[in-house]
This record gives structure tokens, sequence and C-alpha cells, in this order.
């Protein structure tokens, strides 16, 4: 008889402890048979957990990249050192508007979440792995058919293939996304708008880097992601790379050069090319200052014109202090100005971050760059001077962020679904403040999008919203009070506006969104924390795809880790 789920969860090692590679046959082992064991539940069980079972091809592929490299530390790591950190949580929550339906139409219902969480982490030899996987099995007490799971992954693997020059980086990842930033984004996962995507990527980069005689470093890279969703009117996509770059020595005069071709292939469209090859030669004035010049040429084809030209431009980086840093560039394209800059600076409890960014991107790409908003690296900004270490660091601010009901993510400009190219103009500014009783976090962002890549394919209703230029601004603020030792006080409140600058016909779409969350949390047991809320949200909108609505909640949850 193959043993229970329970027992994978109840292994016999220790949260953040290090085991030998012999332990990972039993780890994978044990992987597989929580889902055999799911598959063997009772029915009722596995109509909710059926989902659990991941069926896409690009997830097929995420939970092999997984297996893959347990196998392979197993075989190639002898004497490996490996962290497995095993959780658990469980919400109930009543709601008042459970469909987000307008005024006259809500329905309440009583929800549950239950979220076991396994995370993986080993480095040895020459393979690297980190894997997180949380899935969260909903039920509903009044609406059974809204039962289900949302899947949450984050793995990424790099195999050192030949020692210090062949080298294979993997991503895998699934996610919970939103489709128009017009639509409505509920924060809790229980509330289904019909705007809600899960979305799938797998990323494999082979590539050769090292460095010759002359002290000249060299990187030659192939990469290749695919991205598909659970939406049948969404197109899946492949996005590819190719890379190749020189670098002199570092000097007082320096130079590198790089030349790349990126190509993205949407389901039943053509394929948008970008060509560019670029130099850059850097003068340091002083060690802590240095100037850039840059120059290239570039050419693409985003739908049914070809577009070529030289690109120029300018950089700087500056260290005025050892927590201060101050770089950025300009460069002239085909589109105008691009550019990209960042300011940040920390004390001993506060860290401050400005940035501001113009480039193409498009949706595959999107999703595998670190959005701003993220609070773990404002924290663990504060956190430098206390833990050097940045492993010890990142496992502390985790934790932190955890126990004071901080979340991951403030409001950040929408990732939004676009089967096009797109043009983004990007401006942020974030901080931290952590006191002895009190943290606050806070970001406000301004994002310019503007389409341009052309395509005759037919686009679903929802993606024609984005076919024009449009706005995106928002703010949000997180306040902690830490009452006692063992208890605290959150009070998150979140805005966030999307308006479309010029329409053809009728008005301008325009969507505003609202939220505030108030959260207690305690300390129950060393590893356990329990905690009680209430939230409330609003979201007005003038286009008839969405509903305008009103939610009122409140939750009550359990944090367990083993």
């Amino acid at each position: 008889m193959r043993p229970h789920p329970v027992v994978f969860a109840s292994m016999p090692l220790r949260h953040g402890k290090a085991i030998k590679h012999a332990s990972v046959q039993r780890v994978f082992t044990s992987g597989r048979l929580w889902f055999a064991a799911l598959r063997r539940a009772p029915r009722s069980l596995r109509r909710l957990a059926r989902g659990a079972a991941i069926h896409a091809p690009v997830s097929h592929c995420a939970g092999f990249l997984l297996g893959a490299a347990l196998a392979g530390l197993a075989a190639t790591a002898q004497g490996a050192d490996w962290k497995l950190e095993k959780g658990i949580s469980a919400r109930a929550t009543y709601t008042d508007n459970v469909n987000l339906a307008p005024s006259g139409r809500e329905e309440s219902d009583l929800y549950t979440e239950v979220r076991p969480h396994l995370g993986i982490r080993g480095k040895g030899g020459r393979l690297q792995l980190s894997a997180d996987y949380s899935p969260r099995l909903l039920y509903y007490v009044n609406e059974n058919s809204r039962s289900r799971v949302a899947h949450e992954l984050a793995s990424s693997a790099k195999l050192e293939a030949i020692e210090n020059f062949f080298f294979i980086d993997a991503n895998a990842d699934i996610s919970q996304e939103f489709v128009s930033p017009f639509g409505p984004q509920p924060g809790d996962v229980g509330l289904d708008s019909g705007n809600r995507i899960e979305t799938r990527r797998l990323r494999v980069s082979p590539y050769i880097q090292g460095r010759t005689v002359g002290n000249i470093d060299y990187l030659g890279r192939y990469e290749t992601t695919w991205t598909d969703t659970d939406r049948e009117s969404l197109a899946n996509a492949r996005r590819t790379r190719w890379l190749g770059r020189l670098s002199g020595p570092p000097q007082r005069i320096g130079w590198s050069a790089e030349a790349f071709r990126e190509e993205t292939k949407f389901e039943d469209q053509q394929t948008f090319t970008n060509n560019l090859g670029r130099l850059i030669v850097s003068y340091r004035v002083v060690p802590t200052f240095r100037l850039e010049a840059r120059g290239g040429y570039e050419q693409n084809n985003f739908g049914l014109t070809d577009r070529e030209g030289a690109i120029y431009g300018a950089g700087l980086d500056w260290r005025p202090t050892p927590r201060t840093v101050m770089n950025g560039f300009w460069e002239e394209r085909f589109f105008g100005s691009s550019f990209g800059a960042n300011i940040t600076h920390r004390t001993r409890l506060t860290a401050w971050r400005l940035a501001a960014s113009r480039d193409i991107s498009d949706f595959p790409q999107e999703l595998f760059t670190l959005q701003p908003g993220f609070t773990p690296l404002l924290l663990d900004a504060i956190f430098a001077t206390r833990i050097p270490d940045p492993v010890e660091r990142f496992d502390a601010v985790i934790r932190f962020l955890q126990e004071n009901q901080i979340p991951l993510f403030l409001n950040t400009p929408l990732r939004f679904f676009t089967q096009r190219i797109f043009l983004r103009e990007r401006y942020e500014a974030s901080a931290a403040i952590n006191g002895v009783r009190n943290t606050v976090v806070f970001s406000v962002f301004y994002s310019d999008n503007e389409p341009v890549s052309t395509t005759n394919a037919i686009l679903p209703p929802e993606l024609l919203l984005v076919d024009q230029p449009f706005t995106q601004t928002g703010a949000s603020i997180s306040y902690t009070l830490r009452l006692t030792r063992l208890s605290n006080v959150n009070l998150l409140l979140a805005h966030t506006r999307t308006k479309r600058e010029q329409t053809l016909v009728g008005s301008r779409p325009d969507s505003e969104q609202d939220s505030v969350r108030l959260t207690y949390s305690t300390q129950l047991a060393p590893k356990t924390r329990g905690l009680a809320g209430v939230r409330y949200q609003q979201f007005d909108s003038n286009d008839p795809l969405f509903n305008n609505y009103n939610e009122f909640a409140v939750f009550v949850g359990l944090d367990h880790r083993f």
C-alpha cells in the first residue's frame, strides 16, 4: 500500500537543516507518491485536487526540470548539501460577493483555501537547484462547482556541464496572472473575476563563457522560452534569443561589444524579429564614477514594416558611498529615446529606490522580469548590515514578511497578456522603513504603454482594449505595528487606475480599483501562527466588458512550517 500524502510532510527532516545527496532520491520518490496518493484519494478530494496533476505541456516540463535536477545532483554531486522546506497554510473566508457581481446580483459564500508548500534548495558539485511549489486547494461551501486548484511554482536550475566553459540554465514557473489591465484584479485567488488566467512558462538557456589569454571575457548564449495559459482563446508563445558578447579587461578605459537576435512567435501569427549590435566604451574617471559612450545598429520586423537604423547614447555609474548607487543609460533608437535609470540608498533602518525605464518588451519576456514593488528587495537592503550572508539574509527576509503579513509585491504595473510587442515607459518609487515596533513599505508607479507591432490575427475582445496606448498609475502602502513580541497588526491600502489615452469612437476606457485589508497575526506555537482579518475592495469601470462591484470579507487562518 502506498503511503498517505502526510508521509511526505512528516519526513524526519527539520526546517532549514541540510541533508546529504543520498536523501535526494527519497525526496523525489516521496514527491511522486504525494501526487499518486491524491489520485487514489476519495472521489470528492480527487475532484477538488484534479488540477494538482500538472497537465499542460509546459507544466510537464516543469516537473521534468525538478526531477531531472534532483536525479542529476544525486548522481553527480557527491556530498552536496540540501535544504528541504515544508509548510502548510489554511484560510477560511466569508465574502458577501464571491462572484464579484454588480449591486443587486451579489452571491455570498464561505470558501476554504489549503496551501501546502514544498521548497528545495541545493548546491553542490556542478549543479544548483531552487524550487518552490505551493498549490492552492480552494473549496466553496455554497457553490461547489467553483472548487479548483490554483498552481504556483517557481523553480530554477543551473548545470555546469563542462567545467568553467559550458553551462545550462533552466526555469519553470506557474503563476496566476490577469488578462486585461482594464479588468478587475482581486488580490485573493479565491475570487474569480473572469480576468484571471494561469500561465505556465519554461525557459532553457545553454551557453558558453570564459576568458581568453588576453583577459577578454566571452559569452555565447541561446535562450528559448515557451509560454501557455489555461484559456484557449489566448495564443501560446515561443520566444528565442541568441546573444554574443565580448568584454575587455577591467581598466581605466574599458569596452564591451554585443550582438543579439530575438524572435517572438505567437500561435497563428507572424514572427516578430529584433536584431541589434552595440559597442560600449567606458572611462573610469575615479574609482567610484564611470562614464560610457554607446553606439550600434538595429533592424527589426514587428509586423507589416521593416525598420532599421543607427543607435547611439551614453551612460554612467556612480557609487558615492557603499550604501548609495546611481546608474543609468540613454540611447536613441527607432522608437525615439530609450533609457534605464536606478537610484538606491540604504541606512540601518531604511531603504529607498527610484527607477525609470523606456524600452520594448513582450508578454513572455515580462513574465521572467522582476516587477517593481518587490518588497524582499527593499528589506534585503536593510537586513544587509545585520546579516552579511545572502542566503541567511534571504531566509530572514521571507520569515519577516510572513510573520508581519507583508505581501511579496505591492501594487505594480500589471503584467497584462498581449500578443504584440509593446513600448513601455515606467517610473517607480518605493521605500521601506523598519523600526523597533513599526514597519512601513510603500510604492508608487506610472506606466505608459504603446503597441509598436502590427498583426492580422483576430484578437479576442479582452485584448482589443490594449490595442491602443494606455496608462497605468497606482500606489500602495503596508503598515505593520508590533503589539507584543508575538503579535502584530497589518494595514494594507492599494489603488490602481488604468486609462486609455485615445479611442476611435465612444468614451475612453477607464478603470479604477481600491482595496483595504486589516490583519491581526499572533504566534500560537514556535512554528505556527494564527491570523484573522477583514478586507474591502471596489472596482469601477466605464467599459461594458467588466462589472462594477463592491466586496467585503472576513477571514481566519493558520500558517505552520515543519
